[in-house]
């Protein structure tokens, strides 16, 4: 036996060796990537383009048909919904009914445009409002993988028969997604684990949908010429970057492991330590840690968990990762968080991570100094920096927009009239294109918006914003500390002040 996990353990690459070996130093993980397993959207365009490929290779591959007669019947719907402009109907009814229709569409494909549709429904910059809370609804289940099939994938990564790592695995799923699939098993040495095991061919199956997705990109580009194709193709492979890294399990494994020694002084967080000895690029095997879905609220009730300092602790496990790691947990819907029966949180599944720079956060933090400040050509300099507004705007047509926002605050605090004011000044811009959301600031938005929304399942009452306060507070210290303020400068005084009251 000691022979054959000697030969498992061989199997996997050196960069697994040398980061297992280095785990608690956690010094840049989250770049440790092989270039063989990165996106590369030149292969997705060989799929994509009849240039690169032989014409009856299109015709004889029945998936390019299957999106192409998909596609057809959603450009049908769309128009039948636009066309007519029904005067009973308004343009926020014919938005939400065109995503609904969008989000079968992506839903009927499959796996990759599933992700595509739920990667989409963040960038509320690029469509509207209604269409992305359309897209906000797909849901990333499908059957399950034979067991025969998954038994097969576990010896094929393992190199060894499973028999010889594990006592038993469960036949019957825990889960089952696009990406891959979990069952429950048992270690020889007598850990329960779960085991977490990818999909064959995924890759190629990801490389071709982006394609195809791509050229019917092109496709309307040739049909309306004011359709700006290139942005949407620089999205997509932005996409595929994201996607790519999170099939890479052995990248999620050190997400986990970063985050989980981010939080070892914190016994009510808890993240599944992985068994880096079985865990390779295509399979992860970790601790097996049980408990109750935060969406079962009926069920948390009955086990007598309290609902208020649960919601609380999740906004207390997301803020700390946003304003004081390095990256955080981006997936944060109420599958991927438990709660054990001591009542302290459980997250699972890493795959997904985002982070912002370093020159983000000093960005916007001088965003908020120059807000309190009522600095407007510092605002309009930091935001310009942040990435949100073009750089094409002159400074001055900014500084003008800025005053009506800034206004606001001009009496150090935000009336619910007020905010609805600021709430439709916001809106106006974002439909005028004068903000922009790089990719990073948009995962950031999608993860408060899915936030909010778990809290208040958990506690209807619960005041997310109100909750974020204590948080900014600190962050506001700190970042005060950096421009020499400390404590008794503005912002950090504001943050202060306003935190008795309410800043949302």
């Amino acid at each position: 036996m000691a022979q054959a996990l000697n030969t498992a353990s061989h199997r996997n690459s050196q960069d697994l060796k040398s980061q297992e070996s280095n785990a608690s130093s956690f010094v840049g993980l989250a770049a440790v990537r092989s270039e063989r397993h990165s996106y590369r959207p030149e292969i997705a365009d060989n799929f994509g383009r009849a240039e690169r490929i032989l014409p009856v290779q299109f015709l004889l591959d029945l998936r390019f048909w299957q999106i192409f007669s998909a596609f057809l019947v959603f450009l049908v719907k769309w128009f039948k919904t636009f066309a007519g402009k029904n005067s009973q109907t308004t343009a926020s009814q014919r938005y939400a009914l065109s995503g609904k229709h969008l989000r079968e569409f992506f839903q009927d494909l499959g796996p990759a445009f599933i992700k595509i549709g739920q990667f989409l429904s963040s960038r509320t910059d690029l469509m509207p409002q209604e269409i992305a809370a359309e897209l906000g609804l797909l849901q990333d289940h499908v059957l399950p993988m034979p067991y025969l099939l998954v038994e097969h994938q576990i010896t094929h990564e393992l190199g060894i028969p499973r028999d010889t790592v594990f006592a038993w695995i469960d036949p019957n799923p825990l889960a089952s997604a696009s990406i891959g699939q979990v069952h429950k098993a048992k270690l020889r040495s007598g850990e329960l684990c779960v085991i977490k095991i990818q999909r064959p061919e995924l890759r190629e199956m990801l490389y071709r949908d982006l394609g195809y997705a791509k050229a019917y990109i092109r496709l309307i580009k040739f049909f309306r010429s004011s359709f700006k194709s290139q942005l949407w193709l620089d999205l997509f492979d932005q996409f595929g970057h994201t996607l790519f890294a999170e099939i890479d399990y052995i990248q999620e494994a050190q997400h986990s492991a970063y985050l989980r020694h981010f939080f070892r002084y914190r016994p009510d967080i808890k993240i599944a330590r992985t068994f880096w000895r079985y865990t390779t690029r295509k399979l992860i095997v970790s601790e097996y840690l049980p408990g109750i879905k935060v969406s079962r609220v009926n069920q948390l009730v009955e086990a007598e968990v309290n609902l208020n300092k649960l919601a609380h602790l999740i906004v207390d496990f997301y803020a700390e990762q946003i304003l004081f790691a390095d990256y955080y947990h981006a997936d944060p819907h109420a599958g991927n968080l438990a709660v054990d029966s001591q009542g302290n949180l459980i997250v699972y599944d890493f795959g997904m991570v985002a982070a912002l720079s370093q020159n983000q956060k000093d960005s916007l933090a001088g965003c908020i100094r120059a807000a309190v400040e009522a600095d407007l050509e510092g605002l309009a300099r930091n935001l310009i920096n942040l990435g949100v507004i073009a750089q094409e705007i002159e400074q001055g047509k900014i500084v003008k927009r800025l005053q009506t926002i800034i206004s606001y605050w001009s009496d150090g605090n935000l009336s619910q009239t007020n905010r609805c004011q600021l709430d439709r000044e916001i809106d106006l811009l974002l439909k005028q294109n004068f903000f922009v959301l790089p990719a990073n600031l948009a995962y950031l938005v999608r993860t408060g918006t899915c936030l909010e929304g778990i809290t208040r399942l958990v506690e209807p009452k619960f005041q997310f914003g109100q909750a974020l306060q204590p948080y900014l507070g600190r962050w506001a210290i700190h970042i005060a500390s950096n421009w020499g303020g400390g404590g008794n400068s503005s912002l950090s005084k504001y943050v202060q002040t306003q935190s008795k009251g309410n800043i949302f």
